[in-house]
């Protein structure tokens, strides 16, 4: 399965656009599945901590990267709802290979987004059209991740 953006929400250092317009929970699933994919690939690893903003939208958003990055076999910590910086902070505090933040920052509430690191490195730019190209041609990374989320490991089969 692939998943074309409306052009406007791949920005030069995040994903942003209009919730149900533009940004859906299909379009942040393959998102997710595509990051897992480029970071294992990047970096042999697959560790990857996701966060949230409080917007309404946030919680779906969240379950539909996870699921994403679970599907291209990575293991994701669920820190919950979280500021941006905590995010980034938990990939040192935790060990892990990457991060994954759903937020439109500063955009109103009818705004959400993705903002994606590799070690303490934001994925922007050239890398983050490197994500865009595997969603546009489905050559995702498959595997049994698991996630951990409220202190509890799930396994991708439960």
């Amino acid at each position: 399965m692939t998943h074309h953006f409306h052009p406007t929400v791949l920005r030069e250092y995040d994903i942003r656009g209009v919730v149900g317009s533009e940004l859906t929970s299909t379009a942040l699933e393959s998102m997710g599945r595509a990051f897992g994919t480029y970071m294992q690939r990047r970096t042999g690893r697959k560790q990857v901590v996701l966060g949230r903003d409080v917007r309404p939208s946030s919680a779906a958003f969240a379950e539909a990267v996870m699921q994403g990055m679970v599907a291209s076999g990575c293991e994701v910590i669920d820190i919950g709802q979280v500021p941006t910086p905590l995010t980034s902070f938990a990939i040192n505090h935790f060990w892990v290979d990457g991060a994954a933040q759903v937020t439109a920052s500063h955009n109103p509430a009818e705004f959400n987004g993705l903002k994606l690191q590799v070690g303490m490195e934001a994925l922007a730019g050239d890398e983050l059209q490197k994500v865009e190209r595997l969603i546009a041609s489905g050559a995702f990374a498959s595997g049994q991740g698991s996630h951990l989320a409220d202190g509890q490991r799930h396994d991708a089969h439960e």
